[in-house]
């Protein structure tokens, strides 16, 4: 992949409202392995597939973890877990009447609250240090289909009560976002499947207009390595061997490594969720398993956990602050 400077219409970062100056900033230097996130074109509510969020006590020396709960007994969409910087809180989204809300759930109470009351659809949230509220994708038109539904996804902030505030970027069609450096973010743009535009990865500076694109075809995975502070991502543009690559403030590519095939006989999703441990080490799912990284090239993957429920595969996952606390989404295979 080469890096080319593209002008995407209707960009724009507001660095002059206080509230998103200062608490964007904050979140740009604070979010890291935790944000693997964010809402590619989802379908209407009554489409969404039926997931679960787990949550258990990890073990971050042993690489263990244990008697994983479910967060919830809704029975429906519960997906994209982010825990909050003090490391005490997880935000996720969830159905809700005609949409999907954020709410919060906390570790020590093991209860949860709605955030968002909107008639939008919210989904990956990240709350923001010092009481700053929440950046989320919002889809503005959650009733509408195709292309209309892309095109309304939009990356907004929205106050600490859950109310939407203010438009961060107008970029459209915004899938996932996370850190690329301290004055720059990375977003996946949704593809269009009819018009054979495959999904973009693209960078932006805070307070410019320029988009810089970096490929196509990328996973929806994208975070920042812990220690080198590369942007992590989900290369797919080889349909024979998805890769983790790396890109440095420089513009170089980097191959980390090599994905895992499909298990045989295995109906779940090819690997694309990963999750960086704070001493640069990796967690991946695959099936119904959870595999780790020890961050060097050509060392073999190891599982650390294999998830007992009949039909359920392990999609994306969260580790707070401290590592600590381990949360992941368990999908259920369509018969």
């Amino acid at each position: 992949m080469r890096m080319r400077n593209v002008r995407m219409r209707n960009v724009r970062l507001e660095i002059g409202n206080p509230i998103i100056d200062k608490h964007f900033k904050l979140f740009l230097g604070l979010c890291l392995t935790v944000l693997s996130f964010f809402a590619i074109s989802q379908p209407a509510v009554a489409q969404l597939p039926q997931t679960q969020i787990y949550i258990a006590p990890f073990n971050f020396s042993a690489l263990t973890l244990k008697n994983p709960v479910p967060i919830t007994t809704h029975k429906g969409y519960v997906n994209q877990p982010s825990f909050g910087p003090d490391t005490t809180t997880m935000l996720y989204v969830m159905d809700s009447d005609s949409a999907t809300d954020v709410f919060r759930y906390t570790v020590a109470t093991k209860t949860s609250a709605q955030v968002t009351f909107t008639k939008s659809a919210e989904f990956s949230p990240l709350s923001l240090p010092f009481n700053g509220g929440i950046i989320a994708v919002r889809v503005t038109k959650p009733h509408a289909e195709d292309e209309a539904y892309t095109e309304s996804q939009e990356l907004w902030h929205f106050s600490p009560m859950g109310n939407p505030n203010q438009v961060i970027s107008e970029q459209h069609r915004v899938g996932y976002f996370t850190r690329f450096s301290d004055k720059s973010f990375a977003m996946f743009l949704v593809g269009n499947e009819k018009e054979n535009i495959p999904h973009s990865l693209v960078w932006q500076n805070i307070g410019e207009t320029d988009v810089h694109q970096v490929g196509y075809n990328i996973g929806r995975s994208l975070s920042q390595h812990p220690y080198t502070k590369q942007l992590t991502f989900v290369d797919k543009s080889d349909s024979t061997k998805w890769a983790l690559n790396a890109l440095g403030e420089d513009g170089n590519i980097q191959h980390l490594l090599d994905l895992p095939l499909q298990e045989t006989r295995s109906t779940a999703p090819r690997s694309e969720d990963v999750c960086w441990l704070p001493n640069g080490t990796l967690l991946l799912s695959n099936g119904n398993k959870i595999l780790h990284w020890n961050g060097n090239q050509g060392s073999a993957l190891t599982t650390i956990y294999e998830l007992k429920i009949k039909g359920g595969y392990i999609a994306r996952m969260a580790i707070n602050a401290d590592a600590t606390q381990i949360a992941f989404v368990v999908q259920h295979l369509q018969n």
